[in-house]
């Protein structure tokens, strides 16, 4: 059993977080604050890299 909002998968296709009733939701697209919107493999290839860490909760 995994808890909701931890991080299952970060990779280039997306980023892969658990929910309710097993089931997850994969974040294609994000807009850091006072930037542009952009895809997830962008976001990754520059700063982004280090933020998102499988296994990780978000929130906590």
């Amino acid at each position: 059993n995994v808890k909701n909002g931890t991080i299952l998968s970060v990779g280039k296709n997306g980023l892969i977080i658990a929910c309710g009733n097993n089931s997850s939701i994969s974040i294609l697209e994000i807009q850091p604050e006072s930037k542009r919107k952009m895809s997830i493999k962008d976001f990754l290839n520059g700063n982004g890299k280090d933020i998102f860490i499988t296994n990780e909760i978000i929130g906590e």
